[in-house]
């Protein structure tokens, strides 16, 4: 995976480059685009990947406000890698349900 540190270098990577990516992984503030509007442009470009979101914020307002980001989705920073582990099983177990992505991939 290459050095991705904003979410217009990630828009960008997914353009130019044939990555296979099973989840996103972002966090909720970055430089000059966000993980939340990354999202919502990935979402505006049909693409429907699982998506964990992470914060070193307490009480980020994303969560509190907008409602954008559901609680079963987002990790405050710090984090053991094990509960790290543990919300991307919780995650793509709950994609496989939903249809956002199929078993097979």
């Amino acid at each position: 995976m290459p050095d991705i540190r904003s979410g217009l270098e990630a828009l960008k990577a997914m353009d130019h480059q044939s990555l296979e990516i099973d989840m996103v992984i972002t966090d909720v503030v970055m430089p000059k685009m966000g993980g939340v509007e990354l999202v919502e442009a990935l979402r505006s470009r049909k693409c429907q990947l699982p998506v964990l979101f992470i914060s070193g914020y307490p009480g980020d307002k994303h969560l509190d406000n907008s409602g954008f980001i559901p609680k079963k989705t987002f990790l405050q920073k710090p984090f053991k890698p094990r509960i790290f582990l543990q919300k991307i099983r919780e995650i793509i177990d709950g994609a496989h349900l939903t249809g956002e992505i199929s078993p097979s991939e």
